[in-house]
Parts: C-alpha cells; sequence; structure tokens
C-alpha cells in the first residue's frame, strides 16, 4: 500500500519455479529447525472473483490451488496440512490471510469453517510439541 510504483507482474516473476529453485538454494532448511507447511483449495475458479483467473490457469498446470499458490508448491518441512472449507467454495488465497475477516462458510461438516481458529491450532500445535 505504501509503494510508490507497485509492480505486481514483477512482484509474480520472483513466485516461479526457477526463481523458488534459486531462493531455496540460498535459503537451505536449517538442521534442528521445525518446518511445517498448509496449503488452501478453492473449491472451484469462480470461488473467489478476484483470483478465478489465476485459479483456473495454475488448475490447469499444477492442480489444486487458493487462487495464487499450488499444493504442491506450497509442500515444505517436516508436516503439511491440506485445509478445505465446509463448502462449495473452498478456501482462496486472499482467505487464507484472513482478508474478508469473515467466516468461510455457515454449513456443518468436516473442514474449516474459520481461518482465525486455524491460526490458533497451529500455535496450539507448536506449544504441544514444545515450541
Amino acid at each position: 500500500m505504501g509503494d510508490k510504483k507497485p509492480d505486481f507482474l514483477k512482484l509474480c516473476e520472483d513466485f516461479t519455479t526457477e526463481r523458488m529453485r534459486v531462493f531455496n538454494g540460498n535459503n537451505p532448511d536449517v538442521p534442528g529447525v521445525y518446518y511445517q507447511s498448509f496449503a488452501c483449495v478453492m473449491g472451484h475458479p469462480f470461488s473467489d472473483i478476484n483470483l478465478s483467473t489465476a485459479n483456473e490457469v495454475i488448475r490447469r498446470f499444477e492442480g489444486e490451488n487458493d487462487g495464487l499458490v499450488s499444493v504442491e508448491s506450497a509442500r515444505w518441512g517436516e508436516d503439511f496440512t491440506i485445509l478445505r472449507s465446509n463448502g462449495f467454495r473452498g478456501i482462496s488465497h486472499l482467505d487464507a490471510i484472513d482478508f474478508r475477516r469473515s467466516p468461510l462458510t455457515r454449513k456443518t461438516g468436516p473442514g474449516v469453517s474459520d481461518i482465525c481458529d486455524v491460526y490458533t491450532g497451529i500455535v496450539r500445535g507448536l506449544k504441544e510439541k514444545g515450541f
């Protein structure tokens, strides 16, 4: 929001497979550090109109995604969890960062209904592991 000359396309170049390969090579895991990761999945390209085009493109090339990050590219560390919502819509990247500040669905059933509960659970899990 404070960038005087925002360049979203340039920023997106840093998310390419090749740039991430370089980044990961320059930033290896540190022995003794616990790493875990999570991925979210949109249920349908129109689940989030802001990310619908990106979701469809990523889905065609890399499979399930949150409109910005594919499930496979999010996989890292000792524990990996795929987050899905209770409803048809799924969880977009904007939901994952709690951009909307609202529950993901009001339906009941297995899956995530509030992203804040997910983050609370992550902290609880880290505490249980002794961190």
